[in-house]
């Protein structure tokens, strides 16, 4: 899908083919099908996904699987891979079990253009053990507009 240049003005009341037109715009942005509009720092993968053991992926853009590599480790594949591993990523998690009062992380293990691997582990000083995510959080944005 092109990215269509529209105009309105300021207060007019948009019409159901210049909302079409808009949603095309942001559909075109966010899958990269665009050559001539390039959003830079678009917020382009992100993926929700249950960790108990059996991975399942529950909402996704720009991901073609979720992998549960061994226990706290999650390997998440692009549907298109990036040019470059120079992509921005935040991770967030839940830790399965009980309230604790120790600190546990989830961060980025191994990246590439086309995936990349997060664990989830204890913080605590001398202790690294890893631990289920019981459900996970990963988004990625590209640095070079691309």
């Amino acid at each position: 899908m092109a990215f269509t240049d529209i105009n309105f003005a300021f207060g007019a009341k948009l019409t159901s083919t210049q909302l079409n037109q808009l949603q095309g715009n942001f559909d075109a942005i966010a899958q990269g099908d665009s050559s001539e509009y390039n959003l830079f720092g678009q917020g382009i993968k992100v993926c929700y996904f249950y960790g108990l053991g059996a991975m399942h992926q529950f909402m996704s853009v720009g991901v073609s699987s979720v992998l549960y590599v061994s226990l706290g480790t999650y390997q998440i594949n692009w549907t298109n891979s990036y040019t470059t591993e120079n992509y921005c990523a935040n991770f967030q998690m839940a830790k399965d079990g009980g309230e604790e009062s120790r600190n546990f992380q989830l961060a980025c293990q191994s990246k590439s253009g086309g995936s990349i691997t997060v664990y989830a582990r204890a913080s605590d000083p001398g202790d690294t053990d890893p631990f289920t995510a019981e459900a996970g959080v990963v988004m990625t944005w590209a640095t070079d507009g691309i």
